[in-house]
């Protein structure tokens, strides 16, 4: 496919319904084509569907990116930038533009203390597994705690993807990709007594009171109750990642093993356990050296 393509015919319409369409059969999950395809339609919206490619230029993106700045929520901003670069580099690629009209540097985020769990947290859930789900609600929360898996693999989880003899998990993460974790033993026998209770032939691993397989929705509404009951308000899954991140980190983990385990394609997001360990050390750490502790001084 030639760069003509920018000059001929096509519009951004059919671009990006191009874009998406490719993405679908690169097997990229249904949440990032979803995300692109609602972050591309807020561009068509404004830049109008049938412009010719060949008119979008650097200052049109540039009108666009200062009304999507306008927006409330800069992680939304950042989210909809990312998926013009996603798809602009694609465009150069496939010959519909003959560059990349976004030439403008991504927002700064706002710098935030990563939320994690505490162990007294993560005690108090796992006491609060109390009813009569008490041995799955207990095996899906060690799991998280112990693994570091999204919430997809989790949902996703397979008998077959057990392997007794070696104690680990085969998880089949995004795009696909097989990965070896290998949880602690009361995770592993956690699990053993939940599928030895439970009686099923299907090979999900978690299934509802109805006993069919749980959902995304399903599982989070299982840690939403059991947050609420142990902690007084609500978490989700992906605060279990980050917390099983950044302890793995504060013991002494290596960087490289933990982005093979949270199965991350490059260090980016790694990095960001780095910094929130180094935060966490550091609040630790104010009061242990405190001088007014030292001191022992009075209010």
């Amino acid at each position: 496919m030639s760069v003509q393509r920018a000059s001929d015919s096509s519009v951004l319409y059919d671009a990006v319904a191009d874009f998406v369409t490719t993405k679908r059969l690169e097997q990229k999950s249904a949440r990032t084509v979803s995300n692109y395809q609602y972050d591309l339609k807020t561009f068509l919206q404004v830049v109008g569907a049938q412009t010719p490619m060949a008119n979008i230029s650097p200052q049109m993106v540039k009108q666009y990116l200062l009304l999507s700045q306008q927006r409330p929520g800069p992680y939304s901003h950042f989210s909809r930038y990312r998926s013009l670069r996603v798809f602009f580099n694609w465009c150069v690629r496939e010959g519909y533009l003959p560059s990349n009209p976004l030439t403008v540097r991504p927002p700064k985020l706002p710098q935030r203390v990563m939320p994690i769990f505490s162990d007294a947290d993560l005690r108090a859930m796992v006491d609060a597994c109390t009813e009569s789900t008490a041995l799955r609600d207990r095996a899906l929360l060690l799991v998280l705690m112990d693994t570091g898996m999204r919430l997809n693999e989790v949902v996703f989880m397979r008998a077959e993807h057990i392997s007794w003899e070696e104690g680990a998990l085969h998880v089949y993460g995004k795009g696909n990709k097989e990965r070896i974790v290998v949880p602690s033993r009361p995770t592993l026998l956690a699990i053993y007594r939940y599928l030895k209770a439970r009686r099923s032939p299907l090979e999900n691993i978690w299934l509802s009171e109805e006993r069919r397989p749980l959902t995304r929705s399903g599982v989070q509404q299982i840690i939403k109750r059991i947050s609420i009951k142990a902690l007084g308000k609500a978490a989700g899954p992906h605060k279990f990642r980050h917390t099983f991140a950044c302890n793995y980190l504060a013991n002494g983990g290596s960087i490289d093993s933990l982005q093979y385990i949270l199965g991350h394609s490059s260090l980016k997001m790694v990095m960001q356990y780095v910094e929130a360990t180094k935060a966490q050390r550091a609040r630790a750490q104010s009061r242990l050296f405190s001088p007014v502790e030292r001191l022992g001084l009075k209010a």
